[in-house]
Order: C-alpha cells, then structure tokens, then sequence
C-alpha cells in the first residue's frame, strides 16, 4: 500500500469460462504429445494473455504468469480419456489410422464433465 492507496489487484475468486472454446482446446490439441501435461488456461486476463487463452509454460517461461491462474487443461474438463482409450473407442492402433471424421464423430459423442473451481477459482461456465 503506497499513500495514494492500494493499487495492487488481488486475486480473483470467481470466473466465467465458455464451454465451446475449452472443447474446442481438447479437440484440437488432443493429438499433441504434450497434451494435456503442458495446456494451460489462463482464467484470468494479464499483460500477455487474456482470460480463456492457451498458454505453453515449458515455451512461455519469460512472461509473469504466477499472478493469474493457470491450470491444467485436465483440470478444467474432469474426464478426459487417454489416448489409448481414445484410440480403443476408434477401432485403432494409432492416430495415423484415425480419420478427422472419425475423431470428430468421438467428440461430438463424448460427454464432457467440467469442473466447478479450479486452481482456487471458482469457474462458472457458459
């Protein structure tokens, strides 16, 4: 606190996140290997991203995301299949075997359970 006042912002406790774009996230960022251990979700906005946006942290290491909250793409979708039970569920050995269609057919199936709060925030979905 300086003698003009505080003008640090604190923490959020609460944020609204839309489900489309997090599914979308799991869609197109499944096949990754890095997928999920390395996706982050930004819940809030700051100097480099905005809240909803993805964010690499084993690429972006020079920016200051420790004052926002950034979890785990697998903790904002509670069920995530691995990629073998995905590959299971498609009738194949590896993604080279599975078509586009057949993986988007998968998803358009799959019934995606969100979480409540994640990373002490509560998330209220849209």
């Amino acid at each position: 606190m300086t003698f003009l006042g505080n003008f640090v912002k604190g923490r959020i406790s609460q944020t609204t996140l839309e489900k489309s774009l997090v599914v979308e996230y799991v869609r197109k960022l499944f096949r990754r290997e890095d997928f999920p251990g390395e996706i982050f979700v930004a819940l809030e906005d700051s100097a480099v991203v905005n809240k909803g946006d993805v964010v690499w942290l084993n690429f972006d290491t020079e920016h200051p995301f420790d004052f926002i909250p950034l979890p785990r793409i697998d903790q904002l979708v509670l069920n995530i299949p691995s990629k073998a039970q995905v590959l299971a569920a498609l009738g194949a050995t590896t993604f080279d075997d599975v078509s586009r269609e057949a993986e988007d057919r998968f998803w358009e199936r799959f019934e995606f359970v969100f979480c409540d709060h994640a990373d002490g925030v509560n998330v209220i979905w849209e």
